[in-house]
C-alpha cells in the first residue's frame, strides 16, 4: 500500500495511563513487569529471538501491566516523516543504508544494515498532537450518520476510508466519521438486498464484448451497492436493520441486541463451513 507517511517517533508525557490495548502475558496475577524483546518469525532472524528492543534505561523497554490494564505514558506529539514529492515511505529518503555508487543495499551477517537517519530530516517532520484531537473529537466532532457527537465510550471517530481532512479548520467537523454503533445501519441502508440484483456486466477492454456479470457492484435494481460473496443470511440482517431503524438514525438496544444475535449465527454457519 502506497504511503508517504512513516512513524518517525514519539514524544512522551511523564504521566502515566492504564489501558486496556495489549494482550496480558502468561501467569499475570496483578502486577507485573516485563522486557520487551525480539520473537521473530523469520527462519533468517531466529538469532534475533529474546534480545532486548531497547536499553533498559529506556521507558518503552519494559512493558508494565496492573490488573488486567497496561501501564503507559501519554503522548504529548507524534512526529512523522513525510516522505518528499509524495512518494512511498523509504522510496527518497531510505531507511537502510546503501552503497552511494551502486544504490544498493549494505548488508552484514545479520542482514541488511538499518539507516534511522531518517528520522531527523526535520523539514519531512509532520507533527500530531493526539490530545488535541481529543479535544476537537470531543467538542466539535458530529457523527456522519446521526449528526450526534462523541459520547463516553462511543467516540466520533471511525471511517470507511483513508483519506485526512487536514486543512479543514479546526472547528469544522470532518465528514466520514461515524460512531461505531451507526455504521451498522449506515452500512445497512446503502447494502443491496435483492434476490436477484442487476449487477454491471463485464466486457473485453478491447472488443467491448460482453462475457459475464460481475458478482458486485451497484444493483441497478434497487440503486445500492450489493457486496462480494453476500448471502441470504447478510442480506436478511439488512432488511432487518431498515426496517426497524429509519435513516439518519441510530439503532434501538433492542435492535443492536437482535442484530448482534444474528450475526453470531452467521459467524457459526461460516466456522461450520
Amino acid at each position: 500500500m502506497h504511503d508517504p507517511l512513516v512513524v518517525a517517533f514519539d514524544i512522551k508525557l511523564p504521566i502515566p495511563r492504564l489501558t486496556s490495548w495489549g494482550r496480558v502475558p502468561p501467569g499475570h496475577k496483578r502486577f507485573t513487569i516485563q522486557r520487551r524483546r525480539y520473537t521473530p518469525v523469520e527462519e533468517n532472524m531466529q538469532h534475533f529471538m529474546g534480545v532486548p528492543i531497547y536499553p533498559a534505561w529506556r521507558p518503552c523497554a519494559w512493558y508494565v501491566w496492573v490488573g488486567q490494564k497496561q501501564l503507559k505514558m501519554r503522548t504529548f506529539c507524534t512526529v512523522w516523516h513525510r516522505e518528499p514529492g509524495g512518494h512511498d515511505s523509504g522510496e527518497i529518503c531510505s531507511h537502510w543504508k546503501v552503497d552511494k555508487a551502486t544504490g544498493k543495499k549494505i548488508k552484514d551477517e545479520n542482514g541488511f544494515i538499518i539507516d534511522n537517519s531518517w528520522k531527523w530530516h526535520v523539514r519531512h517532520w509532520h507533527l500530531q498532537f493526539p490530545w488535541l484531537q481529543s479535544i476537537r473529537t470531543h467538542f466539535f466532532q458530529k457523527c456522519a450518520w446521526c449528526g450526534g457527537p462523541s459520547r463516553k465510550g462511543n467516540w466520533v471517530n471511525n471511517t470507511y476510508q483513508w483519506n485526512s481532512d487536514d486543512k479543514l479548520p479546526f472547528w469544522k467537523s470532518r465528514p466520514h466519521l461515524y460512531h461505531g454503533d451507526c455504521m451498522t445501519p449506515e452500512h445497512a441502508w446503502r447494502s443491496c438486498s435483492c434476490e436477484f440484483p442487476a449487477l454491471p456486466v463485464q466486457r473485453n477492454p478491447r472488443t467491448g464484448e460482453i462475457y459475464g456479470v460481475r458478482d458486485y457492484g451497484k444493483c441497478e435494481t434497487c440503486d445500492r451497492f450489493h457486496g462480494w460473496g453476500s448471502t441470504p443470511e447478510q442480506k436478511a440482517v439488512y432488511e432487518f436493520i431498515r426496517s426497524t431503524t429509519p435513516p439518519n438514525t441510530p439503532m434501538s438496544p433492542a435492535t443492536k441486541a437482535e442484530v448482534h444475535r444474528r450475526w453470531e449465527e452467521i459467524r457459526a454457519l461460516k466456522g461450520a463451513d
